[in-house]
């Protein structure tokens, strides 16, 4: 037998599939902030002198997590609040993205939305955005937990 016989055939293709690493995750975390930051104004409005800020991070478990933390107001002890859409492997090179409202230290998830799963940038973004836009409009739940003095951290 000679080695080549050894060698089987490709099983499938993957054509038209994008690798993950080949995602522009800049983009993807520009498109999510523009949609998060209309929170900042209605939780602003409800909470006064709460403060605002924006990020992201990845790791090897995520590729990209895009998040806006809404802190209470100083010399409060309530946890602050943090609003994010994650992004993951999923099944089959497909992304895995979750969005999510949640303490920052305790952890509490104050909501959470069914994960979602895309292939390629458009379809990532436009799943990404919907998303961002369903949190977007969950200004009086954060304001609500800003307030909410069981929430100590």
């Amino acid at each position: 037998m000679m080695l080549t016989d050894a060698i089987y055939p490709p099983v499938s293709l993957l054509k038209g599939i994008e690798r993950l690493d080949l995602l522009d995750w800049d983009e993807i975390h520009g498109a999510v902030q523009s949609t998060l930051q209309r929170l900042d104004d209605p939780v602003t409005r409800l909470c006064v002198g709460c403060r605002v800020t924006s990020g992201h991070n990845s790791a090897p478990a995520w590729q990209l997590f895009s998040y806006r933390v809404y802190q209470p107001p100083e010399g409060s002890e309530v946890d602050p609040v943090v609003v994010g859409v994650n992004f993951s492997h999923g099944s089959q090179g497909a992304v895995r993205i979750l969005g999510d409202i949640s303490g920052e230290t305790l952890g509490d998830v104050l909501y959470e939305f069914p994960e979602v799963e895309a292939v390629g940038t458009q379809p990532v973004l436009e799943k990404a955005q919907d998303l961002a836009e369903k949190l977007a409009k969950q200004a009086d739940r954060i304001a609500g937990a800003l307030a909410n003095s069981a929430r100590r951290a």
